[in-house]
């Protein structure tokens, strides 16, 4: 299967990532006193890995083996775009971005993960998902309703022959989905985050 750069990053994922990073960068809360980290700042480590690791820009052989997974999430029923979606392994010795593969939903909700390079795919085995819907300068619109790395409600398992995911339905109140359609339709925010 090929890459489509219409889903998950697009051709130019390494400014996408910048693009992202500089999103999720200024969406960070101040420090607090606190000994445990929120799941806003692990999935944006998770992210950052991701990005970091692949050689910014260039593929990283990492030595894994990656199959091809791709998908789409409905928002109350509705592709939505721009929404990060996140596989954690649950392996955790896989390595490197092996353990968390990411991609960004297009117009149509669809995406294809990205490891090391745009849309290489995922290693095999057991993942669960997580979901983070950036608008602008601000944190995840659905206040980390999905964020959880360890969500019992989206597992999922990528075989070795690649893997085309069932639709994951959220669910979120109505006022948010109108308000980040707006953002996306306003002022050339056309295409999310991920542009």
């Amino acid at each position: 299967m090929t890459s489509n750069p219409a889903v998950g990053l697009s051709e130019n994922w390494e400014t996408d990532f910048d693009q992202v990073l500089r999103l999720f960068t200024s969406t960070l809360p101040k420090p607090q006193k606190t000994h445990l980290m929120s799941t806003s700042k692990l999935f944006l480590l998770a992210f950052l890995g991701a990005g970091i690791l692949s050689g910014c820009g260039k593929k990283f052989d990492d030595g894994l083996v990656k199959h091809q997974v791709t998908g789409q999430v409905l928002v109350n029923g509705e592709p939505v775009k721009g929404m990060v979606v996140a596989f954690w392994h649950t392996d955790v010795n896989v390595p490197g971005n092996g353990a968390r593969p990411i991609a960004v939903t297009d117009d149509q909700g669809k995406y294809a993960l990205t490891t090391n390079g745009t849309n290489d795919g995922a290693v095999a085995g057991d993942y669960h998902v997580s979901f983070f819907w950036p608008r602008g300068n601000t944190r995840d619109v659905m206040n980390d309703l999905y964020a959880s790395r360890c969500n019992p409600d989206f597992k999922v398992t990528v075989d070795e022959k690649g893997t085309e995911i069932p639709p994951f339905e959220l669910t979120v109140p109505e006022k948010i989905v109108e308000a980040q359609r707006k953002f996306y339709a306003k002022d050339g925010n056309q295409n999310g985050p991920s542009d």
